[in-house]
């Protein structure tokens, strides 16, 4: 579920920063953005012992 939550974080980010910046940035390219944020995972990653 936490994967869940940090799509949102990038989404919600990615819409305010746009809005911050007047809209800048075309349509098209958040769009692509979007699928990148949407398309990213980690395949492997590891805990260190303390």
């Amino acid at each position: 579920m936490q994967g869940f939550w940090i799509f949102c974080n990038g989404i919600i980010g990615l819409i305010i920063e746009w809005i911050d910046n007047d809209f800048k940035q075309s349509p098209a390219y958040m769009g692509d953005q979007l699928i990148q944020i949407l398309n990213f995972h980690t395949p492997k990653f590891y805990l260190k012992d303390r």
